[in-house]
């Protein structure tokens, strides 16, 4: 290298004084001695540069205030009605359940508020145990349904009963949220009604196989251990143990038949034993009536003495019947201390007539004694005249019946033909006393009939409208 200086482009020195003199200065940098800021030595557009750097990050600072002041603020959400809110921090639930209103959770991904509807839910099993019915016979009453007689378990729901037979059911169930907790803890919102469809068809099935087949179709909701409350039950503890925090307020069911093919003659079963019961209940109701009727408040104890009665008779055992017998007759006459066995009806009225009739013919005997003393005392003194008086009351009493028509013949007719018929006016006298015996007789029993009538209570089955 050589010390002489720089090269130009062609080759010479730089440093040549002709060379620089024959070129003009394009450039001067000068240095003032006593400035001292390093700012005021650097480029323009460096100075530049660095005024937009410092305004983005400012800027980025108040956006990142910005967005975090909105991070904060995305934690409040509002509970509704009806709902109950969950708080989670980290994936762990708080305890406490939010009521409605406008509530802070951590925001995500940090926390999250879940929101738990606690209204009724309903769910309706309409083909789970029902046949396939075409939407033309969806439409009908279930009267006019008419079936195979097979059934296709692909599409035919049915259930099996306790005596092997089958049955068709629909169901409706109405459930509640009732621990919002567990329900979000343990349960999907999508598997929800999937759950409950379950736990419900286990219940059916279960209670299903414990009831025969003629006790399950007349069974009704409200009934004690009925097909629907023990379903509830076995459904409810299949969600327990799922820990779904789900209640089911009402298992209600809402239809029931038997296989279509075979519903006629269930209905004919059905339609015997209804009657059946009718009557028997109408037997049980008038037999109590007529209980009543008879000896009021005390007929049942009569009727359990008597039978003890003639129990005792036929053991033999003495003592007892004179007991049995002494307390019947207390009850029948009245003299018993207990108000529910005070006798009425026609024990009082056959117990009264027996008195009176015993009364009178007590008085008719002892009146027919003293007149027959009377007679004996005159048939003594006087026996002619005694015995003709006699005869004629006698005649006297026959020739008044109103039957017996006397005629009158005179003295010393020795040959009399006589071509005769009743007597109208008698005739029509005696029709008439006929006619009022027969009213008398009516009236007596129309009277009777009227005593009975309050002794008489309205027991058994009355049909209401609307049932």
């Amino acid at each position: 290298m050589s010390s002489a200086g720089p090269m130009g482009p062609s080759g010479r020195s730089t440093s040549d004084p002709a060379d620089l003199a024959r070129r003009g200065v394009s450039v001067s940098l000068r240095a003032t001695a006593d400035s001292t800021d390093p700012s005021d030595a650097m480029d323009p557009a460096n100075q530049s540069l660095h005024e937009a750097l410092r305004i983005t990050y400012r800027l980025v600072q108040l956006a990142m205030v910005v967005l975090g002041g909105l991070f904060l603020v995305s934690g409040f959400q509002g509970v509704n009605e009806g709902e109950q809110g969950i708080r989670l921090l980290f994936g762990k639930r708080d305890p406490e359940l939010l009521q409605p209103g406008f509530r802070f959770s951590a925001p995500f991904p940090l926390g999250e508020l879940i929101r738990v509807r606690t209204g009724v839910e309903q769910v309706d099993l309409s083909t789970e145990f029902w046949p396939f019915l075409s939407s033309e016979d969806k439409a009908k009453p279930i009267t006019q349904l008419y079936g195979r007689e097979s059934l296709k378990p692909e599409n035919d729901g049915s259930a099996i009963t306790a005596d092997g037979g089958l049955v068709h059911m629909q169901w409706r169930v109405r459930y509640g949220r009732t621990n919002p907790g567990l329900f979000s803890e343990n349960l999907r919102p999508e598997i929800e009604e999937r759950l409950v469809r379950s736990a419900v068809q286990r219940g059916v099935v279960q209670a299903a196989s414990q009831v025969r087949v003629d006790d399950l179709l007349k069974q009704s909701n409200d009934d004690v251990g009925s097909l629907a409350s023990r379903a509830r039950e076995v459904a409810q503890a299949t969600l327990d143990r799922a820990g779904s925090g789900i209640t089911i307020e009402r298992l209600s069911l809402l239809e029931k038949m038997p296989p279509l093919f075979l519903k006629d003659k269930f209905a004919m079963v059905q339609t015997a034993q209804q009657r059946a019961q009718q009557l028997q209940e109408k037997a049980v109701s008038d037999a109590q009536r007529r209980m009543s009727e008879t000896a009021g408040g005390a007929a049942a104890t009569l009727v359990a003495l008597i039978d003890e009665y003639e129990a005792s008779i036929e053991r033999g055992d003495e003592p007892m019947r004179e007991s049995l017998l002494a307390r019947i007759d207390v009850i029948l006459e009245g003299r018993a201390e207990e108000s529910s066995l005070r006798v009425a009806g026609e024990v009082t009225r056959v117990l009264s007539e027996a008195n009176r009739y015993r009364s009178a013919i007590a008085n008719e005997r002892r009146s027919d004694l003293s007149s027959f003393m009377a007679k004996m005392e005159q048939f003594a003194s006087n026996p002619l005249v005694t015995v003709h008086r006699e005869w004629s009351d006698a005649l006297r009493a026959f020739s008044e019946r109103e039957t017996v028509e006397t005629m009158l013949i005179p003295r010393g007719t020795t040959t009399l033909t006589m071509v005769i018929n009743r007597d109208p006016e008698i005739a029509r006298r005696i029709e008439t006393k006929i006619r009022e015996a027969e009213a008398e007789t009516s009236r007596t029993e129309r009277e009777r009939r009227q005593r009975d009538a309050r002794f008489r209570t309205d027991e058994g089955l009355k049909s209401t409208p609307g049932t």
